[in-house]
């Protein structure tokens, strides 16, 4: 599908992965127009594309290994985990069933796999945040 029918979700929208498990990620890749809850809630019902959180000293251990270990059950394509401390974003890329992570840090450009062409410069994307 092309880029005009895929969603951006943001942290206030929900995923439905199953009847007993919904998480809510900071962003969000859906291509498949179906998964979207038809009451217009700005959910996803079933498994994203892709998945992006940025980590805080709060949510390190829910990103890293409870999300983790859902998003790769599920089959989240791709999961990326921002961290804004060290300026370094994981990319865990499904393979087989099992993410495969790659660490990259602010000074790297990341492609996106999930869109084709699509790369982000993490020096734009760091250059705002203060030493923490």
């Amino acid at each position: 599908m092309g880029l005009a029918q895929e969603r951006l979700y943001t942290y206030d929208d929900y995923m439905a992965m199953d009847d007993d498990t919904v998480v809510q990620p900071d962003i969000t890749i859906v291509y498949d127009m179906s998964k979207l809850d038809p009451r217009g809630t700005g959910g996803c019902n079933g498994v994203p594309d892709m998945v992006l959180e940025i980590i805080s000293p709060s949510s390190k251990q829910m990103d890293r290994l409870t999300k983790f270990q859902v998003y790769q059950k599920f089959g989240v394509r791709e999961y990326w985990l921002v961290d804004p401390a060290t300026k370094t974003v994981d990319v865990n890329i499904l393979t087989n069933g099992k993410y495969v992570k790659t660490t990259y840090n602010r000074t790297d450009t990341v492609p996106v796999r999930v869109l084709e062409g699509c790369e982000i410069a993490l020096a734009d994307v760091f250059e705002e945040i203060r030493e923490l």
